[in-house]
């Protein structure tokens, strides 16, 4: 049994601190945070507690209120608070709660603070290759899935004998 990890990830430092995102900023930021959602869905475990930080504080309307999507907490730091000190508070405040703690960034600054017992850090490159691994091996078992999922795959072989010899298919000889 996997114990409860708390994953906290620095949002805008992961789109733009890894090759995966970096285009999709250049396009459209929108897309590129929805991507991210989606991708860390797709990537988290049924018992991990993940948050996703993303920096608003220069923003007035910012209220650091946490919005649930996919099973992620979605966060943008309030305003007058950058993106740093959210997960840094989030981080301090579990790290002596007995969960696995993982942050994900780049940021130097951020690291400093939020290393220590009990803390991991991911670079945001190695999260999204990370990212793509876990989509690879979810496409596998999906074309796998469909494969099994034709009729002729699900029969047993000697069924499948037995059709294929009335319907003259495999016609025995003898």
């Amino acid at each position: 049994m996997n114990r409860v990890r708390l994953v906290v990830i620095d949002g805008y430092n992961m789109l733009w601190g890894s090759s995966r995102y970096r285009a999709h900023m250049d396009r459209d930021i929108e897309s590129a945070r929805e991507k991210l959602i989606n991708d860390v869905a797709q990537w988290r475990r049924d018992d991990d507690d993940v948050y996703l930080v993303f920096d608003a504080g220069a923003s007035p309307e910012s209220t650091g209120e946490v919005q649930h999507v996919l099973g992620i907490s979605v966060i943008y730091s309030p305003y007058g608070e950058e993106a740093d000190a959210t997960v840094e508070s989030i981080v301090s405040g579990r790290r002596d709660q007995g969960f696995d703690i993982v942050v994900v960034t780049s940021d130097s600054q951020t690291q400093w603070v939020t290393l220590g017992r009990r803390v991991t850090r991911i670079s945001a490159e190695q999260f999204g290759k990370e990212v793509a691994i876990t989509q690879a091996d979810v496409m596998g078992d999906q074309h796998q899935q469909h494969m099994a999922s034709r009729i002729e795959d699900r029969i047993e072989p000697r069924v499948k004998d037995l059709l294929e010899q009335i319907f003259g298919r495999n016609k025995k000889t003898g």
